[in-house]
């Protein structure tokens, strides 16, 4: 962003005058909403230069960071990753339908903390390498898998913690901790036991159908000072769906985390619920919200933000839905361009 005075003569009461005038000139990548760049675009102390970027399960390589790298997304998530290695879901993991409807079933794959000890601090430098912050995507079963995963995120220098309280594909019987508020809290306090209260959280948490319970959970989260940001929306979970004879499209159960359109307008509602939640608590401006769930275009992504989210993230339009199911980099640009021309025009 450029910030310079020019003047322009002007008769005054019959005499020449010069009269001054500010302008700005701003790139196109650094077009956003709000009140101003900095405050608009600050997640805890981390300022990012797009609100747009990739949701997790998106990126878990080194060739995904490389790709993401040369987008213009704002920061990059990485993970899920677990205290333990995961091997994920088999067979079919993700459908999507001619309307836009999609069943997400990858699980949690990912080589575990001894994996990353060593390699996540590359990882982040990667990123940071090209101004990109770096958010670490950390899921468990129990406090203590917390505790291992937060130390390696300090370790690593990450810039955010994503806290995924909603995962409904690792077939745990705790997986969707967010629904146990007690749980909630022992794991909020381990991660900032284990990251020494010295790294931003973004708890991910499931939609939540019961608006008495989402007010509880939000007020909740609110009430943790390391709490930057809320992730407003995982995938619906316990979605099935099968072709015209009967087949599951899913391997296995052939249940899934519903996502893309079905998850859109429900979610519109979820992130307006929460930011009227917040302000409630006087935190709305202290803790952005970030949209997510069927962001195919410019258009959602602006929808997301008059709904009152700060950032928007993607999934299913950036990934291809068939085998090996690869990220999709040239997404994130075009729906960063239809973002931009729409507040430009707005």
């Amino acid at each position: 962003m450029l910030l310079f005075r020019a003047y322009y003569s002007k008769y005054i009461a019959g005499k020449q005058s010069r009269c001054y005038i500010w302008i700005i000139l701003i790139r196109k990548e650094e077009i956003f909403f709000g009140e101003s760049s900095v405050q608009s675009l600050k997640l805890g102390d981390v300022v990012l230069h797009s609100p747009l970027w990739n949701a997790g399960g998106t990126c878990k390589s080194k060739k995904d960071i490389d790709l993401l790298v040369k987008t213009r997304v704002g920061a990059i998530e990485y993970g899920s990753i677990t205290a333990e290695p995961r091997d994920g879901n088999p067979g079919t993991v993700i459908h999507v339908n001619d309307d836009g409807n999609s069943l997400n079933s990858i699980g949690l794959k990912n080589e575990g903390v001894a994996y990353y000890m060593e390699r996540l601090p590359w990882l982040v430098e990667i990123a940071r390498g090209y101004g990109k912050p770096f958010f670490l995507n950390i899921a468990g079963s129990n406090p203590s898998d917390f505790i291992v995963l937060a130390s390696l995120a300090l370790a690593a220098k990450v810039d955010a913690m994503v806290v995924n309280l909603s995962c409904p594909n690792a077939h745990d019987a705790n997986a969707l901790l967010c629904f146990q508020l007690d749980t909630v809290g022992m794991v909020l306090n381990a991660v900032r036991r284990g990251s020494e209260n010295k790294i931003p959280l973004i708890p991910k948490i499931s939609p939540i159908t019961d608006p008495s319970y989402r007010a509880t959970l939000v007020r909740f989260l609110a009430s943790f000072p390391e709490v930057a940001a809320i992730a407003s929306c995982n995938t619906f979970p316990g979605c099935w769906d099968c072709d015209d004879e009967g087949k599951s499209y899913i391997s296995g159960t052939g249940y899934a985390g519903g996502a893309g359109d079905q998850l859109f307008q429900f979610n519109l509602g979820q992130v307006r619920s929460i930011c009227h939640l917040l302000n409630q608590e006087g935190r709305g401006r202290d803790i952005p919200v970030i949209g997510i769930g069927g962001v195919t275009d410019g258009r959602r992504a602006h929808q997301y933000i008059r709904a009152g989210a700060r950032f928007v993230a993607m999934h299913t339009a950036a990934r291809n839905p068939q085998p090996p199911y690869q990220l999709l980099p040239d997404a994130f640009d075009r729906v960063s361009d239809e973002l931009s021309a729409i507040i430009l025009t707005n």
